[in-house]
């Protein structure tokens, strides 16, 4: 039987070589297309429109440190201040980037330990984000595409739509099953957040899956595509799976090459490239707009103690 060491090391390498495969996609495609991608250039308006698009993700990612509030007041002892929580969640944000996609969480962990916020509080509320994270982004991708499906991976959009039904069905039982457990078995009260959090939290999430699923909308004016609503589930099926490959810096890599895969069907090969590059330029800007944001949060309330009101 493998010890735990084995299985973080084969998880580790095993997203290290997802996103060796991914690039060699990328650049593949990128190759492929290089007469059509060399000729494309912002004019003023697409870089009016980009600049627009970062500015709203990074203040959309409010609603993340929004959920991140609920979540760990939900676990923690006393009512948590957002003064502290926002920061906590914003200004340490972009050590995502940084190798492994573990550090923006061993910094967050720090800010709330330095605030009196207890171990175990950080540990569970972190695990609670990454569920519900993961859950409201499926479930939002799930709707779209249940009411405005489209042809994936040659099934056909009828089966496309029933699937995504299935799928916020399963979503939405599961949450209910898991405050009912909460409620009931007493060992679990611990390490369940207050109802009240487990559905201010979604609430606060679909927010920002909306919005970054409207900006990603938005992109197709940029390369003159026509978009459909269905991109924007795209768009978040591609975050959760950059999200969700262990040691990708900021979802690098995977989450681009899902775009460019599930997106030349519908705007062309060239496009789909430059649409992925122009999302990854949004996304990073936004994060540094979140910091900033975050930052003033923090300068505001300089002597701000974790349980104040």
């Amino acid at each position: 039987m493998a010890a735990p060491k084995d299985y973080r090391f084969l998880v580790r390498w095993g997203g290290r070589a997802i996103v060796v495969v991914a690039l060699i996609f990328l650049a593949w495609k990128a190759r492929e297309h290089w007469a059509v991608l060399s000729t494309w250039s912002p004019t003023p308006r697409t870089a009016g429109l980009l600049f627009a698009c970062s500015v709203a993700y990074g203040v959309g990612m409010m609603f993340i440190g929004e959920s991140w509030h609920q979540i760990l007041s939900g676990v923690a002892e006393g009512r948590l201040s957002r003064f502290v929580t926002w920061p906590s969640f914003g200004v340490t944000q972009v050590a995502k980037y940084l190798p492994g996609n573990v550090f923006h969480y061993v910094g967050r962990h720090v800010w709330l330990k330095q605030q009196g916020v207890t171990h175990r509080a950080a540990l569970t509320a972190t695990a609670w984000e990454v569920v519900l994270m993961a859950s409201t982004a499926l479930g939002v991708a799930a709707l779209l595409l249940m009411f405005w499906p489209i042809e994936i991976a040659s099934l056909p959009a009828a089966t496309v739509s029933l699937a995504a039904s299935a799928v916020a069905a399963v979503l939405l039982l599961v949450l209910i099953l898991v405050q009912v457990a909460g409620r009931r078995i007493s060992r679990l009260q611990p390490f369940v957040p207050a109802q009240t959090a487990l559905v201010l939290s979604p609430f606060a999430l679909l927010g920002f899956f909306g919005l970054q699923g409207t900006v990603f909308y938005l992109l197709f004016h940029a390369v003159d595509a026509t978009p459909v609503v269905a991109v924007a589930a795209i768009a978040n099926l591609a975050w959760l799976v950059g999200y969700a490959t262990p040691g990708a810096p900021g979802g690098i890599g995977s989450r681009e090459a899902l775009l460019v895969a599930m997106i030349t069907p519908l705007a062309g090969p060239s496009n789909a490239l430059i649409l992925a590059a122009l999302f990854r330029l949004v996304t990073t800007l936004g994060d540094f707009v979140c910091f900033a944001l975050s930052s003033l949060v923090a300068r505001a309330a300089p002597a701000e103690r974790a349980t104040a009101a």
